[in-house]
């Protein structure tokens, strides 16, 4: 028989902290699919919510190591601003990046000319 889930926010992070594989599939459980949904509303694939949401996992797993951190609002609140600012992150970046050319960019129109 399983762990029950944990209750508060802050035995979540405990539990998150010393590695406990049922705090980290809660956390998914109750909050993969408000991001996923919110970051697919906002440009975003599937695979780029499964990126983006373990990069904030991986956020949330540091601030859980520090002994100093306290949260003040629920892990899926703190989960979803983490998950919004690397997003808008990831898209100022790319909007700073030069536009991809592609070899075979323009060969239908060279076709359409013969």
């Amino acid at each position: 028989m399983g762990q029950s889930p944990t209750t508060t926010e802050q035995d979540i992070l405990a539990a998150l902290a010393a590695g406990q594989r049922t705090a980290t599939e809660q956390i998914y459980r109750q909050n993969y699919h408000i991001i996923s949904g919110w970051l697919v509303k906002n440009g975003g694939t599937a695979n780029d919510a499964a990126d983006l949401f373990q990069e904030a996992m991986v956020v949330l797993f540091g601030k859980a190591q520090d002994e100093e951190f306290r949260l003040t609002c629920s892990v899926g609140t703190y989960l979803f601003a983490i998950s919004k600012h690397l997003w808008y992150k990831k898209l100022q970046k790319q909007s700073r990046e030069p536009v991809a050319l592609y070899d075979n960019m323009g060969s239908e129109e060279k076709k359409k000319k013969k």
